[in-house]
Parts: structure tokens; C-alpha cells; sequence
């Protein structure tokens, strides 16, 4: 296989595309998800009003939760004069430049051209993946910004080459800006390479210093518009919603069995926030962010319990769970809600008993896609606990970053309720793990 790099991206963009030209000629509006809608409508208001609002009306307030390269991405499809669908068939390409990044990735760690091959097509038919390459939602760029920093920074390390890591930096500042949960990784990843002290003490804590001042730097003019905007400094506030309406509202339900939409609705509805204009009162956001921190640490402390259960099977979920709702909604053309949901009574049982209704729900097609990920998901972490012995007889701090990188991402998701959603944007560094193992099983036929 002498071109393993260019057939991994020939496949992963022909299977996006094609399933994205079916959706288009069966149900071209599935494209469009819950959380679309603010992505579209700030392009909407971007393009037509010049304001960076999720509203729709006469009167445009100002967002404060969505960051905004998504938001611009589809603003330039309505300069172009290009509908939705072209937003999904760009993104069947930056897919297909994931893949490939992924088995370049592969190819630096051991120059095993079949095995890179293999995670490369792998992550290529990763359900999840393609199927979000076909939302309008940010999850292809924001995966594809994520391997492209893992690229350099892998570069960097193997190769003992600390010029590559202003890429990485780059890179995560682009992740930063799509979704923000990438911030704290411009701190994490240079602290990382510090202890691992390649250059010496001295040159790595310039070469940290450098690191984390440039991507502060680059990040500050959103901050600096939050600031004059809404008179706090902070990039985003959607860690203070997911807190609050998520993570607190959660638990809450859990421990009163009760409906989180019912206690979401409680929070609204009650003082504070009842008594708070969002609407016309930018400056009522710094207010919301300290009653949802306080809130939810109170409610972690008084049902603590309760929150370590379900921050735990959500640890578990992120790994585990497969994508089934959205299938059947875009497959069978079903509306947001139409499609039944795993609630929390449902998910109180075992995750195999959760599996078992969820194939029970689920028609033949959806069904089909669900084992196919259990398989998946099922040889991914077979070859990681195979690789992991492997990975410290060689390659340990690629090891150590991609395992560091998982935990980072599946831990900050767990303090919400899950799904498959989480996982697509790290799928690339979850095969890459297990790449070790492939590299030994098809070592017979490196000819390098």
C-alpha cells in the first residue's frame, strides 16, 4: 500500500458525501438539529443586521454562550449565496481531512503503512462521525482542529522538533474558538511537555510561557467583546448553562425522581432568574454565571451521592454509548421529538438493560447501526488494553498524551447526561491508542 494517506481520504469522503446526498434526496431538513438553530440564526442576524444574536424578531440581544467560528463558517455560505446543504458537503471534506490527519498521525508514531491505513479507514467509518459530518452543527471542524493540533504536537515530541508547537497552539486556539472546552488544554498541554522536559528546564518553561501568553492573547478579543458586551470578563457562558440546566437540574431529578425538564423549568421560573431581563439586559449574563455556579456546587454537596452515580455512568456513557435517536430521526425523517429519547428513568438500570430498549425502540436500519457501533467501539478498546504494555516499551509520552487527552475530554463530559455526540470529536485519538497492537499484528507487512 504505497498511497494509505490518500485512500483513507477518497473513502471517508465518498461515504460522507453519498450518505449526504441520500439525506438530501429523502429528507434534506434533518440536517438541522436543536442546537442548529443558534448557529443559523446568528449567521441569520450576522449577515442581515450585523448583530451576533440567537434571536429572531426586532429585538437582537447580544449571545453570550456560542463562540464564534461556527457561527461565521455558515455566515459565509450566505455571502456565497449557498443553502444548507453545502454546509454539509464542505463538511464531508474537512471529515475526510480528519481521517486522513488521523493515519498521518498513525504513520508518525511507527511507519506501518497498512496499520496507519487501518486507523485511518476506521475512523472513516465511525457511525457518529459521518453521521455528524451531515448536521449543521460544529462537531467535523471541531474534531478536525483537535487531530491537526495532535499532529504537530505528536511532530513535536517524536521528532524532538519544539518549533512545531506554535501549530499546536494555533490549532487549539481554532478548537477554543468552535467550541470552548478546548481553552484549558492551552494551559494542560504545554504544562505537559514541561515534564517531560525534552529541551531542558530553562527552555521549556519559555517554551510554556510562549505557549500559554500567545494563546491568551489570541483568545482575548473574545473575551475583551464579552467584557464590553456584558460586563464580565469570559469566553463563553455555556459551561454556566450546561451547569445549571444539565448538570445541577440532573441531579436534582434524580434524587427527587423527578423529570429534569420539570426542574429546568423550576430554575426559570423561580428567583432569580425570574426576576432577570435577558432579552434586553446583556448585563443580566454575569448575574446568571455566579447563580449557576453556586447553585450547582450546592446541589453536588447536598446530593452527593447521587452526583458521583451520575457523573460516573456518564464517564462510562461517553464511551460506550452509540448513536441511536439521531439515526432514526434523519434515516426516517422524523421531527425532534418524534424520535424517543432514553430518559433518566429509562437509563436507571444497567447500560445492558439500556441497550436492550434502545434496540427494542429502534427499526431494522437503526438497529443494524447500533450493533455495528457496539462492535466498533468494542474493538477500539480491545486493541487499547492490548497496546497499552506496548506503548511503554516505546512512544511513551505519545502514549501518556493520547490517553491524557481521552481522560481530559471524557471527564469534562461527564458532568452532563452523555451520548455518542461527546466522543466524535476525540474519536481519532481513541484509535489511535490502539494503534500499537495493529502495528504488531500487521508487522509483517511493513516493508518500510
Amino acid at each position: 500500500m504505497r498511497h494509505p494517506i490518500a485512500y483513507v481520504f477518497f473513502i471517508a469522503f465518498f461515504i460522507r458525501l453519498g450518505y449526504s446526498i441520500l439525506i438530501q434526496f429523502l429528507h434534506p431538513e434533518s440536517i438541522y438539529l436543536y442546537d442548529s438553530w443558534g448557529y443559523l440564526n446568528i449567521a441569520y442576524n450576522l449577515y442581515h443586521e450585523g448583530v451576533y444574536s440567537q434571536m429572531t424578531g426586532d429585538q437582537l440581544t447580544a449571545d453570550s454562550t456560542r463562540t464564534p467560528f461556527y457561527s461565521i463558517y455558515i455566515y459565509l455560505f450566505h455571502l456565497l449565496q449557498l443553502h444548507g446543504e453545502w454546509i454539509v458537503y464542505t463538511q464531508a471534506l474537512i471529515g475526510a481531512f480528519t481521517a486522513a490527519i488521523a493515519s498521518q498521525c498513525a504513520l508518525l508514531i511507527k511507519r506501518n503503512r497498512l496499520s496507519a491505513f487501518v486507523v485511518g479507514l476506521l475512523v472513516a467509518l465511525d457511525i457518529p462521525n459521518v453521521y455528524f459530518s451531515n448536521t449543521v452543527l460544529p462537531e467535523p471542524w471541531f474534531g478536525f482542529f483537535l487531530v491537526c493540533a495532535l499532529f504537530f504536537l505528536i511532530k513535536s515530541v517524536k521528532c524532538n522538533e519544539p518549533s512545531h508547537r506554535k501549530y499546536v497552539m494555533l490549532f487549539l486556539v481554532l478548537a477554543t474558538y468552535t467550541k470552548p472546552i478546548a481553552m484549558y488544554l492551552l494551559v494542560a498541554i504545554p504544562f505537559m511537555l514541561l515534564i517531560f522536559n525534552q529541551q531542558g528546564i530553562k527552555h521549556e518553561l519559555i517554551q510554556l510561557t510562549k505557549f500559554v501568553v500567545i494563546g491568551t492573547l489570541l483568545i482575548s478579543p473574545w473575551i475583551y467583546r464579552n467584557q464590553q458586551t456584558f460586563g464580565g470578563a469570559f469566553f463563553s457562558s455555556i459551561a454556566e448553562v450546561n451547569l445549571l440546566f444539565h448538570t445541577a437540574s440532573n441531579i436534582k431529578a434524580i434524587a427527587t425522581n423527578s423529570n429534569r425538564h420539570t426542574v429546568e423549568y423550576e430554575y426559570r421560573n423561580s428567583k432569580p432568574l425570574s426576576e432577570l431581563s435577558f432579552e434586553h439586559n446583556a448585563y443580566a449574563i454575569p448575574h446568571f454565571q455566579k447563580f449557576a455556579r453556586k447553585e450547582c456546587l450546592e446541589v453536588i454537596q447536598q446530593y452527593p451521592v447521587v452526583a458521583f452515580k451520575m457523573m460516573l455512568k456518564s464517564w462510562v456513557g461517553f464511551f460506550i454509548k452509540p448513536l441511536r435517536s439521531y439515526i432514526g430521526m434523519q434515516i426516517n425523517g422524523k421531527k425532534l421529538g418524534e424520535e424517543p429519547a432514553l430518559n433518566n428513568v429509562d437509563m436507571q438500570n444497567s447500560y445492558w438493560a439500556s441497550f436492550k430498549l434502545a434496540l427494542e425502540r429502534a427499526n431494522w436500519l437503526v438497529q443494524l447501526a447500533i450493533v455495528i457501533q457496539v462492535l466498533l467501539l468494542g474493538s477500539f478498546y480491545l486493541s487499547i488494553l492490548l497496546s497499552l504494555p506496548l506503548w511503554f516499551k516505546s512512544n511513551w509520552k505519545i502514549g501518556i498524551i493520547l490517553l491524557s487527552l481521552i481522560l481530559y475530554f471524557s471527564v469534562t463530559s461527564s458532568i452532563t447526561d452523555v451520548d455518542a455526540r461527546f466522543r466524535v470529536p476525540i474519536i481519532s485519538y481513541i484509535i489511535l491508542l490502539g494503534y500499537p497492537i495493529w502495528c504488531k499484528v500487521l508487522a509483517k507487512y511493513n516493508y518500510e
